[in-house]
Order: structure tokens, then C-alpha cells, then sequence
């Protein structure tokens, strides 16, 4: 049973909510176990992240936070300024659904201030582990990451992406990087 000790919402930014011994919202972070993630390495927890992350990105970005446990998977797409992070790497495991048919983690372009660390992901031998998707397009078309000093109004199409402490097991592709084009 999860007993909800304190939840408040201010101007659309989570403050707090503990449940239990595990937390589920601290200072803009989300658990998926707020949306129905097991970790119990059985059920599939995909649509309780991608919600988390999800409902992050609606308010600007912030952080998914994975207790311990085994996340039952099959493709996670991160927000442009949304990242995720376990408790460590053996800790923390993203286990890719058998049959899923994209990446287990989805960088899209033009993401900023994202973070992937502590946590392992394992795979079902074919797909991709994470993919840090390929740029393309104006800046205009994404004012937050356009410098026009630096950028010379081309898009800089990925800031600050941060992948520490992870391990990628039993992928055709472990981490791909999509080659940036510009228009």
C-alpha cells in the first residue's frame, strides 16, 4: 500500500510527494510508480515512464527518476529538456520488451540539458540501445536552443547531453548518434 504524505502543485511545478519509503515527486522529479510502473521486471512499465516523461516535458522539462528495479520497456522517448536517471547501474535496469521494433531510449533533436545516467539497459539482441536522433531544420523553429552569435541562425541541434554511468547490454546498436544536417 502507498501512502501519499504530502503532494502540492504550484504554477504547474511539482514540489513534493513521498510515498512510502520510495519518492515519487521531489523538486521537479517524477517516478513512474505515480503513473502504475511495477519494477518488478513482469509487467510492462513503458506508458507509466513515457507519462512521467511526458508530463515533464509539458511543463518545461525536469527529471524521470527510476528506483531500483527491473523497467519492462519497449521504446522511451525523452523530451527536449526531460532527462531520466536510476539509483546506478545494476541497480536500475531498462529491460527492452521482446519484439519492440525501435530504440529502447529516444533522444530526440534539438534537446537541451538532458541527462541519461545511472541505470543499465538490456536488449533483445536486435534493436538500438539509445539513439540520439538526426537534426535537421532552422533555429527559428526552436527558440530555446537559438544563439545567433554562436549559431550564425543555424539550429545548434543538441546542448549539453549528458550519458553517465550506463551500461548497454544485448543491442545491435548500443548508442547511435544520427549525423546532424542542416537545411
Amino acid at each position: 500500500m502507498i501512502r501519499v504524505l504530502c503532494f502540492i502543485i504550484l504554477n504547474l511545478h511539482v514540489i513534493l510527494v513521498l510515498a512510502g519509503n520510495r519518492t515519487i515527486v521531489n523538486y521537479g522529479r517524477l517516478c513512474p510508480e505515480m503513473f502504475g510502473a511495477k519494477a518488478d521486471g513482469h509487467h510492462d512499465d513503458t506508458r507509466a515512464i513515457q507519462t512521467a516523461l511526458d508530463s515533464l516535458d509539458q511543463i518545461g522539462g525536469g527529471l524521470v527518476y527510476l528506483n531500483s528495479g527491473t523497467y519492462m520497456v519497449s521504446s522511451l522517448k525523452l523530451g527536449k529538456k526531460t532527462s531520466i536517471t536510476g539509483c546506478g547501474n545494476g541497480a536500475t535496469i531498462l529491460k527492452q520488451i521482446n519484439g519492440s521494433k525501435e530504440g529502447c531510449i529516444i533522444v530526440p533533436a534539438y534537446s537541451a540539458a538532458l541527462r541519461i545516467a545511472s541505470l543499465s539497459i538490456i536488449g533483445n539482441d536486435v534493436n538500438k540501445g539509445i539513439i540520439i536522433e538526426e537534426a535537421n531544420g532552422k533555429s527559428e523553429n526552436h527558440p530555446y536552443l537559438y544563439n545567433k552569435e554562436i549559431s550564425n541562425n543555424v539550429l545548434q541541434p543538441y546542448k549539453w547531453i549528458t550519458i553517465d554511468d550506463i551500461c548497454i547490454y544485448h543491442f545491435g546498436t548500443g548508442l547511435e548518434i544520427d549525423k546532424p544536417g542542416y537545411n
